[in-house]
């Protein structure tokens, strides 16, 4: 009978010393999946250690626990691509990225079999003949990936630039590994004898599936704490009784906030080419250059006690409007009513600064395509403008926005370690 239960005991310790059972009881978010992961050292891949500052010097940064969920929700949000976020302390957080290896091997397909056929159902047959007679770019990944994480990485790294003038491409799954997919097989419409395209199709595999590619997506989308605002942008001539922009200028040059707590400065993203071609005087708005650095400083009414924010915001979701990207947005129902007093009648032909983390994206004109008669104050939601055909801008900025906001910087990680796949297979033999 103590036999019995010592080598109970032993079993428990073991498990208790191999893995950082402590995780489960200081991160309520936690669970038994992250706890029996193999670390970098064993699976290869990075590690990426943050700490959490405040968002102003006499605020605090919030708990790592509490900011952990905006920043999965944000590098992960559909949860496909394997990675782990989880506190070091209260004040820091690890995020750790698995490595991968890819094999890409390409075969001949001379015809569609009946077996492609099926695995195609979801589009017609007549869909799929542009792939008759193409070529097949058989990848084997380790670790496996959710095929909607493959087709949507391939898709990410194609917006950049598709090689050559292939005019479609497919990806199904090949070789299953439980939900997951460690073979998946690329059709391209590329005849095998174009070697030179598809040597540039196999360059943008490897590019959207190498782990380096995530490294620097993680590192952008966690540097922004995804605060946005809503407020009008002064208006030199329709605000002239409100303050004298001509001292408020001169006090701005000379490193001085304005006299008038109304009003606050904001750098305006592309604001020196607005400056060159003349658009600020056109709209009136009152400004600082800084021909050095080539920047612009716009001046904006934070008093207008609407206070509309991201907070407000219900969906995000990336659009285009004349084929320029745009980030559409809806507001929560309880918000409607503070977007459409800050938009008012009154404020017909005035810009709308859209301020995300004390920058101003866009600056949209209020009924800049309607009559007075015919404009109405916007309550449902709206549109940012300004990408310019910048598809990965546009996407960060849907991806930040439905992730909530991080009441915290993070800014660049403080220790960053990297293990290649290789080492970690032989950490393990």
């Amino acid at each position: 009978m103590n036999r019995g239960v010592y080598v109970v005991s032993l079993i428990f310790i073991a498990v208790v010393v191999g893995v950082p059972f402590i995780l489960i009881g200081t991160d309520p978010q936690g669970s038994l999946h992250d706890l029996f992961r193999l670390g970098i050292d064993l699976e290869g891949g990075t590690s990426l250690i943050y700490e959490l500052r405040p968002p102003s010097p006499d605020a605090e940064p919030p708990l790592a626990t509490e900011a952990k969920r905006v920043i999965l929700g944000r590098i992960d949000p559909q949860g496909t691509r394997g990675y782990i976020v989880r506190p070091v302390g209260k004040r820091r957080l690890e995020i750790v990225l698995p490595g991968r290896r890819t094999e890409l091997k390409v075969m001949s397909v001379e015809a569609l079999t009946e077996a492609d056929l099926k695995a195609g159902a979801a589009q017609a047959p007549e869909e799929l003949k542009p792939f008759t007679g193409g070529s097949r770019l058989v990848i084997r990944l380790k670790p496996p990936l959710y095929l909607d994480d493959v087709r949507n990485r391939i898709q990410e790294e194609s917006r950049q630039g598709t090689p050559g003038e292939a005019p479609a491409w497919r990806v199904l799954g090949a070789k299953a590994s439980g939900d997951q997919y460690e073979e998946i097989a690329v059709w391209l419409p590329l005849v095998p004898s174009d070697k030179e395209g598809i040597a540039r199709w196999e360059d943008l595999i490897r590019r959207a599936l190498r782990t380096q590619r995530d490294v620097s997506r993680v590192k952008r989308l966690v540097k922004q704490a995804g605060f946005l605002e809503f407020r009008i942008v002064a208006d030199r001539v329709k605000d002239r009784d409100k303050a004298n922009f001509d001292r408020i200028v001169r006090l701005k040059q000379a490193g001085h906030p304005p006299d008038n707590p109304r009003y606050r400065w904001y750098p305006m993203k592309k604001g020196y080419e607005r400056y060159r071609d003349g658009a600020l005087d056109a709209w009136n708005f009152v400004y600082v250059v800084d021909e050095e650095t080539k920047t612009v400083e716009v001046l904006v009414d934070v008093g207008d006690g609407q206070d509309v924010t991201g907070q407000d915001l219900s969906r995000a979701r990336g659009d285009s409007e004349e084929g320029d990207p745009i980030v559409s947005f809806r507001m929560k129902p309880q918000a409607e009513a503070r977007l459409a007093r800050l938009t008012k009648k009154e404020n017909y032909e005035r810009a709308l600064a859209i301020i995300l983390d004390d920058v101003i994206q866009s600056a949209p004109t209020l009924g800049g395509r309607t009559s007075k008669e015919q404009y109405q104050p916007l309550s449902k939601g709206g549109v940012i403008i300004g990408y310019r055909g910048n598809l990965r801008e546009r996407d960060d900025v849907v991806t930040i926005l439905n992730s909530g906001q991080l009441a915290a910087s993070l800014g660049d990680p403080i220790a960053e370690r990297t293990v290649g796949p290789e080492l970690g297979r032989d950490n393990i033999e």
